[in-house]
């Protein structure tokens, strides 16, 4: 989970909009939140990411469903109040279910920073070592649970991308001892893969903060490093790949 920064609300979506859609709800319980031009700008807003897990929506079968962080149920006066809705993955909208976030405290990504509260080990999500208060911690704790951030899938498919990644930076690693920075052609090469491994990592990609993370704790990754700054082939793309690691 990573911050998110609230998109402008549609333009579609007047004041006179709001009040008519909300009216529409509380007589008839239609989901009038599911128009286009709501899911589109929600989509747009997380890089058509689940605001939660971070894992890719509307491609292989993981369909987006609009999250209202304050329930429904029990504030139909939100339905369609922006700042409310939030582009979800079925995993964590099913067992974020209805509960009260007004009084159950969890992470709302457009108003608090994840990283404040949470951190990986591997591809699992724990609760950070910073979140010293006992608030932070329960906060947390119910953020796990609530999204089911460790579920069998979502963890899965996390240590796939790392793992991937382990090897190659391996191989990487290996290729530098072996003198392939000191050639122009090889070098060309190998920067490009390497810049595939940093893609892998950004925000615009799937489980980014995980894999973020992992990055960094990676050694190869920091010997690598290392060795780009001492032979000054740090380049402004690469730098910049590296400098969103976070």
């Amino acid at each position: 989970m990573r911050k998110i920064e609230l998109a402008d609300r549609p333009n579609q979506l007047t004041d006179d909009e709001v009040e008519r859609l909300t009216s529409l709800y509380e007589k008839t319980k239609r989901p009038v939140w599911r128009k286009s031009y709501i899911i589109d700008a929600l989509l747009k807003m997380t890089y058509n990411k689940c605001s939660y897990s971070e894992a890719k929506l509307q491609e292989g079968g993981a369909y987006m469903e609009v999250d209202h962080f304050h329930p429904k149920s029990k504030y139909p006066e939100e339905v369609v109040k922006w700042g409310n809705l939030l582009p979800a993955c079925k995993t964590c909208n099913v067992k974020k279910g209805d509960v009260d976030t007004m009084t159950v405290p969890m992470i709302n990504p457009l108003v608090d920073d994840p990283k404040l509260y949470l951190r990986f080990v591997g591809p699992v999500c724990q609760v950070a070592q910073v979140a010293a208060s006992k608030e932070l911690q329960i906060k947390a704790k119910n953020s796990i649970f609530y999204y089911d951030l460790n579920s069998t899938q979502f963890i899965t498919q996390r240590r796939s991308i790392i793992s991937d990644n382990d090897q190659e930076l391996c191989r990487l690693k290996e290729e530098i001892d072996e003198g392939t920075l000191d050639e122009v052609p090889s070098r060309k090469r190998w920067m490009a893969r390497f810049c595939a491994v940093l893609m892998s990592a950004q925000p615009t990609e799937p489980y980014s903060t995980c894999i973020a993370q992992a990055l960094k704790d990676n050694f190869d990754f920091r010997y690598i490093r290392k060795q780009l700054e001492s032979k000054n082939l740090l380049t402004e793309k690469v730098n910049g790949l590296i400098s969103n690691l976070s």
